[in-house]
């Protein structure tokens, strides 16, 4: 199921974290970060075998 709402209400919420973790650390690893921390966010009852599969069906894919 394609979460866009949420995770747009996430990616505001979380604009000034990623702000500050950019200032300190390499973009590749924010990014990730936030990625993953946002997926399980939005899919509470993820378990991190799923969260690849998760991954590939979200809007995440397109605009994270």
């Amino acid at each position: 199921m394609l979460s866009y709402g949420v995770f747009a209400l996430v990616k505001s919420v979380t604009k000034d974290l990623k702000e500050d973790f950019l200032a300190v650390y390499d973009s590749s690893d924010v990014y990730a970060m936030i990625f993953w921390v946002t997926l399980k966010v939005i899919k509470l009852a993820i378990m991190t075998t799923q969260m690849v599969a998760q991954y590939q069906q979200t809007f995440m894919v397109c605009v994270a």
